[in-house]
């Protein structure tokens, strides 16, 4: 039985202003639609096994660009330059400019209403991996009400996949870990790193990236309520 159920924020709960975040580049060209999806298939196709594991534990935190953030962002925006056939000298300003959190305030449309729903019977908390400011993020974004704990990876200086940072949500919570689920979307930093830390995960996948994974996932956090009530 779910007791505690645990948050990622950025890609979950709320996504970034890209006509900020992407500015550099959007100045030159317009992305369509397919072009965002498949730059972020590829970023979240390419995170996989150790790889992710080592730059978690051996990178320098203190942004939200640690490594682990760092190195997807340049995957999914690689991935976007070459699709769109400019900007390629613009990748390393627009890497950093994903670690800052101010241009994260796009709120998913229906996670307050998913939220308020949950903490009806559950205890909710954040683990996120972030730039020391997701209190901020949250707050601006209305949902920092919803939470008893938040887990900022610039804060406490361990990034997920790490399971030492799931491990504080649970320590902070007071949270049994086999009662306890992670909410993320990408399977190798929040999925995987929840599961070595012996919590329960879904993903949350709107684009069907994981559609043939054999993992749980869900289309919309609108479908989170009966997911969890089922478990």
């Amino acid at each position: 039985m779910i007791s505690t159920i645990f948050f990622d924020v950025g890609g979950t709960l709320i996504h970034p202003e890209m006509s900020r975040l992407a500015a550099p580049l959007l100045a030159r060209a317009q992305p369509e639609e397919s072009h965002l999806i498949a730059a972020e298939r590829a970023a979240k196709l390419a995170f996989h096994g150790n790889a992710v594991m080592d730059a978690a534990v051996s990178g320098e935190l203190g942004s939200h660009a640690g490594p682990v953030n760092r190195g997807y962002w340049h995957t999914y925006f690689a991935a976007l330059v070459a699709a769109m056939g400019c900007g390629q000298e613009l990748l390393p300003e627009l890497t950093g400019r994903a670690g800052d959190s101010d241009h994260w305030c796009l709120v998913d449309p229906v996670a307050a209403a998913t939220l308020e729903q949950l903490r009806c019977q559950y205890r909710l908390a954040v683990i996120s991996n972030a730039d020391g400011h997701i209190d901020r993020v949250l707050r601006r974004g209305g949902l920092d009400g919803y939470f008893e704990a938040l887990i900022d990876s610039g804060c406490v200086g361990v990034e997920k996949p790490d399971p030492r940072i799931f491990q504080f949500g649970l320590e902070r919570m007071q949270a049994r870990p086999e009662q306890s689920l992670y909410v993320g979307d990408i399977y190798a930093i929040d999925y995987q790193g929840a599961r070595q830390a012996g919590m329960q995960a879904l993903l949350v996948d709107p684009n069907g990236v994981y559609r043939d994974w054999s993992v749980d996932r869900i289309a919309s956090l609108s479908e989170l309520p009966r997911w969890a009530a089922e478990r």
